[in-house]
Protein backbone atom coordinates (compact mmCIF):
# COMPACT_ATOMS: atom_id res chain seq x y z
CA UNK A 1 0.00 0.00 0.00
CA UNK A 2 1.68 3.24 -1.00
CA UNK A 3 -0.19 6.79 0.47
CA UNK A 4 1.94 9.76 0.37
CA UNK A 5 -0.28 11.51 2.89
CA UNK A 6 0.32 8.93 5.88
CA UNK A 7 3.77 10.79 6.92
CA UNK A 8 5.22 13.94 5.47
CA UNK A 9 9.42 14.28 5.69
CA UNK A 10 10.75 17.83 5.94
CA UNK A 11 13.39 18.66 3.50
CA UNK A 12 16.03 18.70 6.57
CA UNK A 13 14.60 14.84 7.73
CA UNK A 14 15.47 14.12 4.14
CA UNK A 15 18.54 15.28 4.14
CA UNK A 16 19.64 13.44 7.40
CA UNK A 17 17.93 10.20 6.79
CA UNK A 18 19.91 10.27 3.63
CA UNK A 19 23.42 11.00 5.25
CA UNK A 20 22.47 7.90 7.34
CA UNK A 21 22.65 5.93 4.23
CA UNK A 22 25.06 6.39 1.30
CA UNK A 23 23.92 6.85 -2.32
CA UNK A 24 23.97 2.77 -3.05
CA UNK A 25 21.74 2.00 -0.10
CA UNK A 26 19.13 3.78 -1.09
CA UNK A 27 16.85 0.92 -2.51
CA UNK A 28 18.15 -1.38 -0.69
CA UNK A 29 17.21 0.40 2.94
CA UNK A 30 14.34 2.10 4.30
CA UNK A 31 13.47 3.56 7.90
CA UNK A 32 10.43 1.77 9.78
CA UNK A 33 8.62 4.19 11.88
CA UNK A 34 6.41 3.03 14.72
CA UNK A 35 4.75 3.57 17.84
CA UNK A 36 4.96 1.10 21.12
CA UNK A 37 3.75 1.11 24.47
CA UNK A 38 5.78 3.09 26.77
CA UNK A 39 7.58 6.08 27.69
CA UNK A 40 6.72 8.59 30.00
CA UNK A 41 3.13 9.44 28.27
CA UNK A 42 2.27 6.16 27.40
CA UNK A 43 3.65 5.58 24.13
CA UNK A 44 6.92 6.25 22.15
CA UNK A 45 7.86 6.30 18.86
CA UNK A 46 10.82 4.34 16.91
CA UNK A 47 12.67 5.10 14.19
CA UNK A 48 15.02 1.89 13.25
CA UNK A 49 16.79 1.73 10.08
CA UNK A 50 15.59 -1.72 7.91
CA UNK A 51 16.31 -3.62 4.66
CA UNK A 52 13.73 -2.52 2.09
CA UNK A 53 11.24 -5.35 2.83
CA UNK A 54 8.05 -4.46 3.24
CA UNK A 55 5.94 -6.49 5.46
CA UNK A 56 2.36 -7.24 4.82
CA UNK A 57 0.33 -4.78 5.92
CA UNK A 58 2.87 -1.83 5.86
CA UNK A 59 2.65 1.23 4.28
CA UNK A 60 5.21 2.99 2.08
CA UNK A 61 6.04 6.41 1.68
CA UNK A 62 8.97 7.03 -0.52
CA UNK A 63 9.92 10.93 -0.39
CA UNK A 64 13.04 12.20 -2.32
CA UNK A 65 14.50 9.27 -2.61
CA UNK A 66 13.95 7.95 1.21
CA UNK A 67 11.78 4.92 1.78
CA UNK A 68 9.83 5.13 5.05
CA UNK A 69 7.38 2.24 6.38
CA UNK A 70 4.81 2.31 8.89
CA UNK A 71 3.49 -0.81 10.26
CA UNK A 72 -0.25 -1.36 9.99
CA UNK A 73 -0.97 -1.39 14.24
CA UNK A 74 1.31 1.87 14.29
CA UNK A 75 -0.41 3.44 11.15
CA UNK A 76 -3.41 5.03 13.46
CA UNK A 77 -1.28 6.76 16.15
CA UNK A 78 0.82 8.65 13.75
CA UNK A 79 -1.58 8.95 10.45
CA UNK A 80 -0.73 12.97 9.44
CA UNK A 81 2.32 12.75 11.14
CA UNK A 82 5.24 14.75 10.14
CA UNK A 83 8.92 13.54 10.39
CA UNK A 84 11.06 16.72 11.31
CA UNK A 85 14.96 16.93 11.79
CA UNK A 86 16.60 19.72 13.83
CA UNK A 87 20.55 19.61 14.68
CA UNK A 88 19.92 20.15 18.53
CA UNK A 89 16.93 18.27 18.67
CA UNK A 90 17.07 15.22 16.95
CA UNK A 91 14.06 13.51 14.59
CA UNK A 92 10.82 14.28 16.06
CA UNK A 93 7.34 13.72 14.46
CA UNK A 94 4.86 16.23 14.72
CA UNK A 95 1.77 14.36 15.22
CA UNK A 96 -1.84 15.77 14.97
CA UNK A 97 -3.25 12.84 16.52
CA UNK A 98 -1.41 13.32 19.94
CA UNK A 99 -3.46 14.75 23.08
CA UNK A 100 -0.61 15.24 25.35
CA UNK A 101 3.35 14.78 25.28
CA UNK A 102 6.24 14.18 27.85
CA UNK A 103 8.91 17.06 27.55
CA UNK A 104 11.31 15.79 25.68
CA UNK A 105 9.00 14.88 23.01
CA UNK A 106 9.78 11.05 22.67
CA UNK A 107 6.81 9.68 23.97
CA UNK A 108 3.12 11.00 23.87
CA UNK A 109 -0.49 10.18 24.38
CA UNK A 110 -3.80 9.75 22.42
Amino acid sequence: MSDEKVITVTPEAVAQLKVLLSPNEYNGFAFRIGVSGGGCSGFEYKITRVENNPENGDTVVVQDGVTILVDYMSLPYIHGAELQYDEFKGFGLKNPNATGSCGCGNSFSV
